[in-house]
């Protein structure tokens, strides 16, 4: 696997993701996926904003590593298969907290997934997309 291909798609969508996360948590659908439990979420001032960074990072890198292992290099198929992989994980964290938690909602649940899901399927059309490009430059 080309390393630098990794890297800067994964970052790129690290970016996507940050900024849609911003866009549909903290615009969007605040009032849907805000926990009614005090002190659950933070507040703008509280954000810890580096691990909120790192974990977006992470993530566009997660998806950078699946399109790149998968050889996908088409637009479409980058959407569909991080919106398959954007929908196993957050099904797989919100069902398990759910179960053993308090802070989530059947309703809540239902948004994260949708939301997730959205969210990691743009992270892959980037992610393809910058990974073209890094491709047609080496």
């Amino acid at each position: 696997m080309n390393v630098k291909k990794l890297l800067v798609s994964g970052i790129a969508g690290g970016i996507a993701y940050f900024f849609l996360g911003f866009l549909f948590y903290g615009v969007l659908f605040v009032t849907e996926t805000v926990s009614a439990i005090a002190g659950v979420s933070r507040q703008m001032d509280q954000m810890v904003w580096w691990s909120l960074i790192l974990g977006s990072l992470l993530y566009g890198i997660l998806v950078a590593f699946v399109i790149g292992k998968a050889k996908i290099t088409n637009i479409a198929s980058g959407i569909t298969t991080s919106a398959v992989l954007g929908l196993l994980v957050s099904c797989s964290y919100d069902f398990t907290m759910y179960a053993n938690t308090n802070i989530f909602t059947p309703k809540m649940m239902i948004y994260d997934i949708a939301i997730s899901t959205v969210m990691v399927a743009l992270t892959g059309a980037v992610v393809t997309l910058v990974g073209n490009l890094v491709s047609k430059k080496d």
